[in-house]
């Protein structure tokens, strides 16, 4: 549970509480004292802005190809300790991304990552 953070929320910035079961977000609202004792955690997010996950739409993450460089667990890392939940892989490799077969190939390198990834695709 997250407490005291400010949001934008219906055109304006508001303070709110975020319950979380699971990890979805189950109640968006003022949270009472009494509910709070319940959960296991609470953390108090008092002066601190709560976004959702942001979208990185240009990022390199060399795989396949230049994994000495980085690759798709180290990227993904490196993203979500930015706040970054979402990235998009650009086509320009070492072995570039401009067939399906390449971009099937990048699909079954991608389940080591920590955050959601999507790709662009290249043409020649």
């Amino acid at each position: 549970m997250q407490i005291n953070g400010r949001m934008f929320l219906k055109n304006q910035i508001v303070e709110k509480g975020i319950v979380i079961e699971d990890g979805i977000i189950k109640k968006i609202a003022n949270i009472a004292q009494s509910e709070q004792e319940k959960q296991d955690q609470v953390i108090n997010a008092i002066n601190m802005l709560i976004l959702p996950g942001l979208v990185d739409v240009h990022v390199h993450m060399r795989e396949p190809g230049d994994t000495y460089k980085e690759d798709f667990l180290t990227g993904s890392k490196a993203a979500i300790a930015g706040g970054i939940t979402t990235v998009i892989d650009m086509p320009n490799n070492k072995v570039p991304t401009v067939t399906a077969a390449r971009l099937e190939e990048k699909k079954k390198l991608v389940k080591k990552a920590i955050c959601d990834i999507f790709f662009h695709m290249g043409t020649t």
